[in-house]
């Protein structure tokens, strides 16, 4: 009896500890707050903060109350919230500067209004931040995901900007597009697809917003090295802006004017320049912002006239955007360096 009572009692607390285990890390195959808890990204929070505060929550099948509503499932999340005096550009290079140091690479969607990151196939990290109506001080928003089999990642992970700069790596960060709404498959100048677009630009758009772009230059290059010159891509395009008197509060004239600027803001790049040029003939502001002294975007937008149409105007917005990577060894906070950005040509319809 005595024999049996000392191997009964270790086959119990295995059963009872598998239990937990399971209970623990999620039987079902969901990821648990606990989980993320073990991870530092899960609290990472920016050091010259205020009233920051952290929480972590259950992947989520989120079916809806009583199923009165039909909501999608959560993954698991941790989020950390907190206020700063500093300016949006540091939040952003420090998180960078800890997570590249941690196996975290961007994503290819850049300058919508935050930044990203991913490691590997199942982790995600996003920084958003904003400045308050009451004060001078930011409130950021700090979000980490570990994703189940059964989510895949928000945006995939782009090339590295090694030593030399490839022109993948250039390609794939898709920088500044989303904030116009634009992307890289929107239809080619010169195609079906383009037609149609542009048919459909006098009509009243279902967003309210804007027009479906049309891509007319989408060009790019690796660093050379002799003579040094940044990787770089340009994207070239047209859309179509509106202007509602009724609805001027969500739709008017210089939303894309605005949208821009801010979401390059918010991805941590910093204005460092303006001047006047012209963009496809027409007077159109050039504006040169820079992150992390390496990478740095111009930008320039022109209008076409305005069409009155019964109840609305619309015109036809181009929009140039070029992102440069400077050569690593060279940092864009000096003048020498500046000089070997690509900044537009007549190939991309720019003429200063």
């Amino acid at each position: 009896m005595v024999k049996r009572a000392r191997v009964v009692v270790p086959v119990l607390v295995v059963a009872v500890a598998a239990f937990g285990l399971f209970y623990t890390f999620g039987g079902t195959g969901k990821v648990t707050a606990w989980q993320l808890r073990l991870h530092p990204e899960s609290s990472l929070t920016y050091p010259n903060s205020y009233r920051a505060s952290s929480a972590q929550s259950d992947e989520d099948d989120a079916n809806g109350w009583f199923r009165f509503e039909n909501t999608d499932p959560k993954p698991a999340l941790a989020e950390t919230q907190f206020y700063t005096a500093d300016s949006v550009d540091r939040v952003v290079a420090w998180y960078e500067q800890w997570l590249s140091a941690h196996g975290w690479q961007d994503v290819v969607t850049q300058g919508d209004g935050s930044r990203s990151w991913d490691r590997g196939t199942n982790e995600q990290f996003e920084v958003s931040c904003g400045h308050q109506s009451n004060s001078r001080d930011l409130w950021c928003d700090v979000q980490y995901d570990i994703l189940s089999a059964r989510f895949n990642l928000s945006y995939p992970p782009a090339p590295p900007l090694a030593d030399p700069v490839s022109r993948a790596a250039v390609e794939q960060r898709q920088v500044g597009l989303e904030a116009v709404g634009a992307s890289i498959t929107d239809p080619r100048d010169g195609t079906a697809e383009a037609e149609g677009a542009r048919h459909g630009w006098p009509n009243w758009p279902h967003g309210g917003c804007c027009g479906v772009p049309v891509i007319l230059v989408n060009v790019s290059s690796p660093e050379q090295l002799a003579p040094a010159m940044s990787a770089y891509h340009a994207i070239t395009l047209q859309t179509a802006e509106y202007d509602a008197p009724s609805l001027h509060d969500i739709v008017h004239f210089g939303g894309l004017a605005s949208s821009l600027p801010s979401g390059l803001e918010f991805a941590g790049f910093v204005p460092i320049s303006s001047e006047m040029t012209q963009l496809l003939g027409r007077p159109a502001n050039a504006v040169e912002l820079t992150r992390d002294n390496r990478e740095a975007v111009l930008y320039a937008i022109s209008y076409g006239p305005a069409v009155q149409e019964r109840g609305y105007a619309y015109r036809v917005t181009t929009i140039s955007i070029i992102y440069d990577v400077a050569p690593k060894a060279c940092s864009l906070s000096t003048h020498a360096c500046l000089d070997v950005l690509f900044k537009g040509d007549a190939s991309t319809g720019w003429s200063f």
